[in-house]
């Protein structure tokens, strides 16, 4: 009040955002602090100041900490926790998800031809081992890991979290055919498919 004395401020403002804060930083549910801090109060000008402070507490606690309360002892065991796919199906194996639109090309001068056809490109080298895997959204080279088919998707996304790769080649064995591939978008299609059926 005394650096803002046209403001008006009150003091019971600031311990309701800072409640909001605790509830959505801690949580990482922004909206869900945001309007059960309303619903509570339904002090209509305590809003915006409780957006602000939520959003930033967030902020704050994913720079500081990936994981949520909810996740915290999770990623200490191990386990594999995405961001927006807790509806996912992990017993699917990788075959079951994996997607077949992929050219193969052996020489790397044509995978700009490819790319075109909007197709994930990969360059195959000595041995019929995959040597490079681009990307059809913006043509770079991307990392990867190998999976086999059978594999399940808990461990397909462990293996994808641990190498930092974007995009899972599915194969029998490393010299046999690419069978597959297995990216966010199918990962996050698996996601759907599971809310729908549990929803």
């Amino acid at each position: 009040n005394a650096l803002l004395p046209g403001a008006a401020l009150n003091p019971v403002h600031f311990a309701i955002a800072g409640m909001a804060a605790m509830v959505g930083g801690t949580t990482g549910a922004v909206l869900t602090a945001t309007i059960m801090t309303f619903e509570m109060t339904r002090d209509y000008t305590v809003i915006l100041p409780v957006i602000l402070t939520v959003v930033i507490a967030t902020a704050v606690r994913q720079w500081l900490l990936p994981a949520t309360i909810y996740t915290l002892k999770l990623q200490r065991r191990g386990h594999v926790v995405p961001q927006g796919l807790q509806a996912w199906d992990g017993e699917r194996r990788s075959r079951h998800v994996m997607s077949a639109d992929f050219a193969v090309v052996s020489d790397a001068s044509t995978v700009p031809t490819a790319l075109a056809r909007g197709q994930v490109v990969m360059v195959m080298g000595p041995g019929n081992a995959v040597s490079t895997v681009h990307n059809p959204r913006n043509g770079e080279a991307v990392g990867f890991v190998t999976v086999g088919p059978e594999d399940r998707m808990t461990d397909v996304l462990r293996a994808l979290h641990e190498t930092a790769a974007r995009i899972a080649v599915v194969r029998a064995e490393s010299a046999s055919p690419v069978l597959g591939f297995i990216s966010e978008r199918e990962i996050t299609q698996l996601a759907c498919a599971s809310a729908l059926v549990s929803g």
